[in-house]
């Protein structure tokens, strides 16, 4: 089960249930921010709270938290790759102040796009982003967060129900949805050094070639 299969049904559901008139989006930073960008769709101005090439991941949650405090009877929908979310520490806030936003993280195990970059251009050598991560379920537990896990081998309903469980759960209260995925590819890609009418699709990928003499981007 991969990302953007769950930001499909994602979507969805978002629109099934008529929710996108009450909701606002934040993402950290990586694969997810770009399927977020490319797989919902958006319907409404200024509603997704994202960083654009900043590149600052963990600010997901921080983001949401302010949005949620400005907008207290909105839907604040945190949507998060599992190491940007590692590295944001403000789930004491949001217990001590039961910040209802909704918190998806997409856990893969890996800092998802520096993965890819590695092994597209610098010949496979992965250092550092292939991670262990704590057990959110543990985790939201002791923060008195209720937890949902999405688990591979779940068929399409069952997801739906899921995510219309988190969806609608208590506004005022936090939640979590835990996306076990695996990682994959987030293409169009424009390679360091390129040109827009040189990226890296689906339908080229295959035959990619790196160019080692770009430099690092």
């Amino acid at each position: 089960m991969k990302q953007q299969h769950i930001i499909k049904l994602l979507n969805y559901q978002l629109n099934k249930l008529n929710l996108k008139k009450n909701l606002i989006i934040t993402t950290g930073v990586g694969n997810h921010q770009m399927y977020v960008a490319q797989l919902i769709n958006h319907l409404y101005p200024n509603r997704l709270i994202t960083s654009g090439s900043l590149g600052t991941m963990g600010s997901s949650c921080s983001m949401a938290i302010g949005a949620k405090i400005a907008n207290p009877n909105k839907i604040v929908l945190s949507i998060d790759g599992d190491q940007s979310f590692n590295m944001m520490n403000d789930l004491s806030m949001i217990q001590n102040y039961q910040v209802g936003i909704k918190m998806i993280i997409m856990n893969d195990s890996k800092q998802s796009m520096v993965n890819i970059w590695e092994k597209l251009f610098f010949n496979g050598n992965c250092i550092a982003t292939c991670r262990t991560n704590p057990d959110y379920e543990i985790l939201g537990k002791a923060y008195n967060i209720k937890v949902i896990t999405i688990k591979n081998g779940y068929d399409d309903d069952h997801i739906l129900d899921l995510i219309k469980e988190f969806l609608e759960y208590d506004i005022a209260k936090p939640i979590i949805l835990n996306c076990i995925v695996e990682s994959d590819y987030c293409l169009p890609l424009v390679p360091p050094g390129n040109g827009l009418d040189e990226m890296i699709t689906y339908e080229n990928i295959n035959s990619y070639v790196a160019d080692n003499s770009s430099p690092p981007s």
